[in-house]
């Protein structure tokens, strides 16, 4: 089974104009292919990343210096190595091009863009999920760890 990196942006091109979108991904290698094909799509788009190479300082400045305060920027790319410590306030959009590993990961992921200072009240996240595939697995299992979650905090506010 092929992934067509052309399916997966469907979302890019009914993103609000001044809107910005933050893209997870689980590899490196994938994050330079996504880099290539927005490039090649959206002539002039000026895109930051994130990945596990990158010291906190590189990190900082892709996420903050060029993503936040740049309008110029619309588009962050991360790794997992974005999953936890950046707030992304200005961003109003997530796409999970690779699902996260675990509910906790996905959870962190998600924090990113739901902040207490984001400047949208509505945050719109879309999972890429492909049938019968390893991605539908995954979704039944971080759901099932969801629901878990969601109980244990229902019977703690019983108490």
């Amino acid at each position: 089974m092929t992934r067509s990196l052309r399916v997966k942006f469907f979302a890019l091109e009914n993103i609000e104009k001044d809107s910005k979108v933050c893209i997870f991904t689980r590899y490196e290698r994938m994050q330079r292919l996504i880099i290539n094909e927005l490039s090649n799509k959206f002539k002039g788009i000026n895109i930051a990343y994130i990945n596990g190479s990158m010291t906190p300082e590189e990190r900082y400045e892709q996420a903050y210096t060029l993503f936040q305060d740049d309008p110029d920027y619309k588009v962050l790319i991360m790794t997992s190595a974005g999953e936890a410590g950046i707030s992304l306030s200005k961003c109003k959009n997530l796409i999970e091009y690779d699902l996260a590993d675990s509910y906790a990961a996905q959870t962190q992921r998600h924090g990113r863009v739901r902040r207490s200072d984001s400047e949208s009240k509505i945050s719109n996240i879309y999972q890429i999920i492909l049938d019968n595939s390893w991605d539908e697995i995954m979704l039944k299992i971080i759901n099932k760890k969801q629901n878990y979650d969601q109980e244990i905090i229902k019977d703690l506010k019983k108490e």
